[in-house]
Parts: structure tokens; C-alpha cells; sequence
């Protein structure tokens, strides 16, 4: 049995296209998706939001841009996913932005998730006041780079919801990772 991969929207590549053009310049984004091969290339450069595409495809251009640009790929993904967060929640997600409590804009996580990727399943729970586990499960393939930008996306979602000092923790699990988030109340 063949297992299809895991893929990403077409609107959030469409975003992570117009920031890594911005913030790293065209000429060096542009000669990283020219690596790509034809079909990779094609279905990157024409995503849009009624689109999917495969998330290795996401991640070689972040690797091949890391490559032009001889800095780690870790960065790219950090700065790269909070801007694109941002953009996304400052535009598309709006409207969820105006929740109040904590607990109503934590749980609206998987479904921001769920807009975003097709593979896995985020839950959330609260241990205190100012904190809570979410909790990736069903995706234990889950890359380091898709690892890394779905925390910096729940980090700035908390961040761009008016929690100060949100700070977000990962850890792999067996069946894909957990997130410790906190903020100051």
C-alpha cells in the first residue's frame, strides 16, 4: 500500500513564496526553485489556495534556498514561517484573531491546522492558567522542518493574539510531537 504524502495548502505556499522572494531577494529564491525538478517546480510556482502541494517539495526549497544562501536551514524556517503566520492570520484568519480567552483561541489550533496540512491531527489541552499542550498525533514521520515551523506558527499565533511573551517548546513523540506553550496572563 502506497501512503500518499503529506502536503501543505496551496495558500500557505502561495505566502511562504511571497516571503522568501521578499526577505531573501528574487535572484537567489528564483535560482533555488530553478533546482527544483519540472514537475516540483510546477506545482510550487502554481499553488494557490484551492491547491495542494506535497510537503517535501515545501522543504526542498527551503533547503535549496538555505544552500544559495549558505545559512542554516533553521533559520529560514523560523523567520520564514513567523512572517507567513502573520500574513496568513493578519489576512486570511482574521476574523478567528478576535477571540478572547485563552482556551477559545487554543482549541481553534487544529482547525487553523487543519487548513494548513492534511496530515496529522493537532488536540490541545490546558494544564494551568497560561499554558497549554498541543498535541500533533497521527504524523509520527513528521519532518524536523515541518517540526520546527508548526511551533514558530503556534508561537506567533499566540503572539499575534496579544499574549505577551509566548514562547512555544517542542518535543518529538512517538506518533509525531507536543508543544509546550506558554504566555504571561
Amino acid at each position: 500500500m502506497n501512503a500518499r504524502e503529506p502536503r501543505v495548502s496551496g495558500a500557505f505556499v502561495s505566502v511562504m513564496r511571497e516571503v522568501l522572494a521578499s526577505q531573501y531577494g528574487k535572484p537567489p529564491f528564483e535560482r533555488a526553485v530553478g533546482r527544483l525538478t519540472p514537475s516540483d517546480r510546477e506545482a510550487y510556482v502554481s499553488a494557490t489556495a484551492m491547491t495542494w502541494v506535497e510537503i517535501r517539495v515545501l522543504e526542498l526549497v527551503v533547503n535549496q534556498l538555505a544552500e544559495e544562501l549558505d545559512r542554516p536551514w533553521e533559520e529560514i524556517v523560523r523567520e520564514s514561517s513567523r512572517q507567513s503566520q502573520e500574513k496568513l492570520l493578519n489576512t486570511v484568519h482574521r476574523v478567528l484573531m478576535r477571540l478572547t480567552t485563552d482556551e477559545a483561541l487554543i482549541s481553534r489550533t487544529p482547525m487553523f491546522y487543519a487548513r494548513s496540512y492534511d496530515a496529522g491531527k493537532l488536540e490541545s489541552s490546558f494544564p494551568s492558567p497560561g499554558q497549554a499542550i498541543v498535541t500533533l498525533s497521527e504524523w509520527p514521520t513528521i519532518s524536523p522542518i515541518q517540526m520546527l515551523g508548526l511551533g514558530v506558527g503556534i508561537e506567533t499565533t499566540l503572539r499575534v493574539a496579544g499574549r505577551s511573551g509566548a514562547k512555544v517548546h517542542a518535543r518529538r513523540t512517538p506518533d509525531g510531537a507536543s508543544y509546550h506553550c506558554t504566555w504571561n496572563r
